[in-house]
Formats: structure tokens, sequence, C-alpha cells
């Protein structure tokens, strides 16, 4: 779809569309995609341990319930509170700081002591990871060329 611009009014998506892909934009995919891996790590990783945690925590499954739903209430939370955040702050300095807080939160849980605990910092993950995926979605489709975007963002 052709868009007509004003003259002297440069249009950038016009012109990342006619270009091939620069280094910029690799700098910008890579780590935006670095987020989508770390997204589907940490929401497979939890089922995966589990047996072990029960055996090794000896606690019953039931017992690990919340630990195992708190990152998909962090993830709710976080999505919902992106777009906001991203229209007042940008979108990179959300997915930074989107980041950093899934970062420490997925680090400090190692050493947390009880059940509790895990689950409070599985919602800090899930938050992170909720305010992340879509700014790296965004940030992907907006510097990416039209043709691209249905496989870098969607995958297909």
């Amino acid at each position: 779809m052709s868009r007509e611009s004003a003259p002297g009014i440069l249009d950038v998506p016009a012109l990342i569309d006619a270009r091939p892909i620069g280094a910029a934009q690799v700098l910008t995919f890579l780590p935006c995609f670095l987020v989508v891996l770390l997204d589907g790590i940490n929401t497979a990783a939890i089922g995966y341990i589990t047996p072990s945690l029960v055996t090794e925590w000896g606690v019953g499954r039931a017992a690990l319930a919340p630990v195992l739903s708190a990152a998909l209430f962090g993830l709710v939370m976080g999505a919902l509170a992106a777009g906001p955040l991203a229209d007042r702050y940008g979108r990179k300095a959300v997915l930074v700081a989107a980041v950093a807080e899934l970062g420490l939160a997925c680090l400090a849980s190692t050493f947390a002591a009880d059940l509790l605990q895990r689950a409070a910092l599985r919602v800090l993950t899930g938050r992170g990871l909720g305010a992340a995926m879509p700014n790296a979605a965004t940030l992907t489709s907006a510097y990416g060329p039209a043709r691209l975007c249905p496989t870098a963002v969607l995958g297909h």
C-alpha cells in the first residue's frame, strides 16, 4: 500500500520498506528476539522442573500451584501496564526496565527460601515478561520493513 506524503516530509515507513535490513535494525531485532525466547524458556522451564521441586522440596503438587500460576498473573499485570507506560516513557525505556525486572526477579528466585517467596518472585518475573513482550513486538514491527513484519513479529 503506497502512501502519499507532502513535499519535504520524510515518510519513514516508506524509507524503511525501500532499503535492505541494516545493522541498526539487526541490533534492534536481536534483543527483541531474545526477549521472546526468554518468555518461552521461562514458561516451559517451571513445568519442566516441577517434578524435581516436588521431590527436592518435599511438597505436594497442589502446593506448587500458586508458584506455577504466579507468572501468569504477573504476565497479565505487565501486559496491561506496558502500553500506557510505553506511551508515556517510550517503548525502549519500558523494554529495558521490564527486562531488568524479569532478570533480577529470575535471579532472585534461585535464592527463594520458601514457596511464598518463589511465587512472589514469579509474579515479578511474569510482570517483566508481560511488559517486555508487547514492546519487543512493537519495536520489531516499527523498525522492520512491512514485507517482513508477519515473519519477524508473528514467526510465520
